[in-house]
């Protein structure tokens, strides 16, 4: 196959085969027990994920959601079943309700699942109250036993595993920081350092990190030792995550051509870090080997050689900045090298002692409940859909309509809860077309010539195996088209043992349910909310420049390496990724061809930038957070005045964005840098001990970090300025 379609990709293909062969064994099952089949399939359909852990955790998670909501859909039509009016009304409650839990909890996913499950059970039975009982039981025996065979079928058949995936991931990782260093250790005895390609294999690294954390959640539900040593390698990931900005200190301090300075000694202390780099790249090639071996505890790492630390660590040799960085992050890296060592010896040692193990993560805080936040105003957008839908089909005494438009709603409620519908509008309503256009010719045309419902089973199975395979790609819109199409199909074909009446007018009406529900939620939505992705960029730029700036005044208050200001860089740190997912998430809604001159190429530009200044801020905190304060007053208020420099830098940033306005030239740090460099040599000169070297040099550090950031930051200004912020304003409120 692959040679006749060379672009086809062979996983994607088996998990299609696998969802294929689930949906045909849950049809099969379902048909005879006298079970609403499409209940199964949709689930096995929804439940396709890349690996098997996943596709555990999702199944858990939605029969919790099922069997809540089932009880809760029961409660409604019990207690208003006997008037209509109040029966909406409760379930546009209830709805809301869910929805706002959903935004607050660590599952939403069993949270959306427990929303269509309450409106199926309660708008199913409008016609008879008396099979809401029946309906939900059916449903709930259903997806249970849709969900074990998924289980079965998934983890038997050519299994998936998120552990390989994630051994895999790991090794590549290390490889990478591997070849990073080496760039790193070519360019500092090159003159022209090639800044593109480490800059290109910093963005590969960076989007590797991320992945190993997504990659250890799903393998600690499919791989025994993963589960059982999944607080080790929590901890593992984080120390991977330092040696990398560990690493790309290295690279930031290696200084180029017109950073010459006259009169310094630098070329000396240089080559006695780029030798004792090449020994520290020789020990990440020993910890890319190590992961080859036992890491129970049985077979230590080879101790760091001595050597390679007491290269570096030469107080007297350092003479500017940006060498005393450079020096330093050396040392620092050599260190982490060696810890990350121990850790991999260790990971899953039994006799681990548990206080070593990193905490549980913390609860989702807590915001106090306002009628004025986003979280209501979206629950009650959901509950104004249930309410407006449900008077419309009732006016149109049109029930089917109102029995799959308020299941099919709450569907695009729960989704506009978790993301703006407007990112994913078109893909919603193409679904509804290409799972209409390939519904019909099996609804009108293969359902009335065949005497059985198990002979449409293989028909079925060849429509969908294009959605399936397209489903399992790595685009999440098109995931969400594809996926959504899949549904309608099932959905469209309402396979009933009870009837085999097929008319066109009966699968309009169940086309025109579906639209109801998604066409509804999204014209609400629509009129109601203000979401323009212009603004929602602008606003998610800013709070980067506002959280950083105030993150930083928080951190000035609380002398560094105290427990306190670690947690709160950690903190900081662990909102990256959510942040940078919004940012690409909100500059690929954007409409560019409404202001001119702003173009993809542009907002793309600022979001790297802004990537480059967190990794910057990180890496200069890590270093203000290991050094303590300097000895000397003069030199403490000069660092100080620096720190507050750049705190003001992203503080005129955010105001300016604030206030539509350009950026305007931040706080000159230059002349800081050089009085600090030369109270520094002052203090060499007359130092007395190695306490006051290494302090100096400590200072230093901090010094050349900060100026970095500082440098990183008016590259983001240059490339806000060159968005048309109050041309995006004009034009759209």
């Amino acid at each position: 196959m692959k040679r006749f379609l060379p672009k086809l990709n062979a996983t994607n293909v088996l998990i299609a085969l696998k969802t294929c062969l689930a949906i045909v064994i849950s049809l099969a099952i379902a048909l005879r027990l006298g079970w609403k089949p499409s209940f199964g399939a949709i689930l096995i359909v929804a439940l396709q994920t890349p690996m098997q852990g996943a596709t555990y955790k999702k199944g858990l998670l939605y029969i919790a959601g099922t069997l809540s909501g089932a009880i809760a859909g029961l409660a409604m039509v019990a207690l208003f079943a006997h008037d209509r009016v109040a029966f909406i009304v409760a379930m546009a409650l209830l709805t809301g309700f869910s929805v706002y839990r959903l935004q607050v909890s660590r599952n939403p996913y069993a949270w959306v699942i427990f929303t269509v499950t309450s409106m199926l059970v309660g708008f199913f039975s409008v016609q008879d109250a008396s099979s809401a009982f029946g309906i939900a039981v059916m449903r709930s025996s259903t997806i249970c036993w849709a969900v074990v065979i998924a289980f079965l079928v998934h983890g038997i058949l050519w299994p998936i595993r998120a552990g390989k995936i994630f051994e895999r991931q790991l090794h590549g990782f290390l490889v990478g920081c591997r070849g990073l260093l080496s760039l790193t250790s070519r360019a500092l005895a090159s003159d022209a350092p090639d800044l593109d390609a480490a800059r290109k294999a910093e963005a590969v690294q960076i989007k590797a990190i991320a992945a190993l954390h997504d990659t250890l959640d799903a393998a600690a539900a499919d791989t025994e030792r993963f589960r059982r040593f999944q607080a080790g390698y929590q901890q593992l990931v984080a120390q991977l995550y330092d040696l990398l900005l560990v690493i790309l200190a290295v690279r930031e301090g290696i200084p180029s051509p017109h950073d010459d300075q006259p009169g310094k000694s630098r070329n000396k202390s240089l080559d006695n870090i780029r030798s004792s780099l090449e020994m520290v790249e020789e020990e990440m090639e020993e910890l890319v080997r190590d992961l080859a071996g036992p890491r129970d505890g049985t077979a230590g790492p080879r101790k760091s050689d001595a050597s390679t630390v007491t290269a570096i660590d030469q107080p007297a040799t350092i003479d500017t900045a940006f060498t005393s960085m450079l020096a330093g992050s050396g040392l620092d890296l050599a260190r982490q090298v060696s810890k990350v060592r121990a850790t991999v010896a260790g990971v899953e040692d039994p006799a681990q002692d548990p206080a070593q193990a990193p905490p549980p993560l913390p609860s989702p805080p807590h915001t106090p409940f306002s009628l004025t936040s986003v979280k209501f105003r979206k629950a009650a957008g959901g509950s104004l859909v249930v309410l407006l839908l449900g008077w419309f089909f009732i006016q149109t005494q049109w029930p089917m309509g109102l029995m799959l438009s308020m299941v099919f709603a709450s569907i695009a409620i729960a989704l506009g809860a978790l993301l703006p519908l407007i990112m994913i509008r078109r893909q919603l309503l193409l679904s509804l077309i290409i799972g209409a256009a390939i519904a019909a010719p099996l609804y009108l045309g293969i359902l009335p010539r065949i005497s059985q419902y198990e002979q449409l089973i293989p028909w079925l199975c060849v429509a969908l195996f294009p959605l399936l395979y397209l489903t399992a790609c790595s685009n999440p819109k098109n995931k969400i088209q594809y996926l959504f199409s899949a549904i309608f199909v099932i959905a469209l074909l309402s396979l009933d043992e009870e009837s085999q009446s097929y008319s066109f007018s009966s699968f309009v009406n169940m086309w025109i349910g579906l639209c109801g529900g998604f066409g509804g939620a999204l014209a609400v939505f629509g009129l109601f909310s203000s979401v323009v992705p212009e603004r929602e960029f602008r606003k998610q730029v800013r709070s980067f420049f506002a959280g950083c700036g105030q993150s930083m005044q928080d951190l000035a208050k609380i002398p560094p390496g105290t427990p306190a200001g670690v947690a709160m860089v950690k903190a900081r740190r662990q909102r990256w990724p959510g942040l940078f997912k919004q940012l690409q998430m909100w500059s690929s809604a954007i409409d560019y061809t409404r202001v001119p001159g702003c173009d993809r190429q542009a907002t793309q530009a600022l979001i790297d930038s802004i990537g480059h200044a967190a990794l910057r801020l990180d890496a200069a905190e890590h270093v203000r957070q290991q050094s303590g304060e300097a000895l000397d007053e003069p030199l403490r208020k000069l660092l100080s005045r620096f720190y507050d420099s750049c705190v003001e830098s992203f503080q005129l940033i955010a105001s300016s964005l604030a206030d539509l306005k350009r950026i305007p030239d931040l706080p000159d740090t230059r002349s800081l840098v050089r009085e600090i460099e030369s109270r520094g040599d002052d203090l060499r000169r007359s130092a007395t001990g190695d306490d006051i070297l290494t302090s100096v040099q400590g200072v230093m550090r901090i010094t050349a970090h900060m100026n970095l950031l500082a440098d990183e930051l008016n590259d983001c200004r240059d490339k806000a300025n060159a968005l048309d912020w109050e041309g995006w304003n004009r034009n759209y409120f």
